[in-house]
């Protein structure tokens, strides 16, 4: 139910802030592609701090014991 009213939510700005709504999407598509280059999103902020942020995707392995089964995420050397 919330993932569904937070796209409500976000459809509904889109269509108040169309412009807004516009840089939103440019800057999810850079990361997007930063992110599919392995690298983390950085920036300055205007007062200098700066900023990361590390996501990306990386696989994952499943482990079976006889207990239980677990992931493991496979990040790239």
């Amino acid at each position: 139910m919330a993932m569904y009213a937070a796209r409500k939510v976000i459809e509904g700005l889109g269509n108040m802030f169309g412009n807004a709504k516009a840089v939103m999407d440019w800057l999810n598509e850079c990361a997007r592609e930063i992110a599919h280059h392995e690298e983390s999103v950085r920036w300055r902020t205007p007062v200098g701090l700066p900023v990361v942020q590390p996501y990306r995707r990386h696989g994952a392995r499943s482990v079976h014991t006889v207990l239980q089964t677990f992931t493991v995420p496979c990040v790239p050397s």
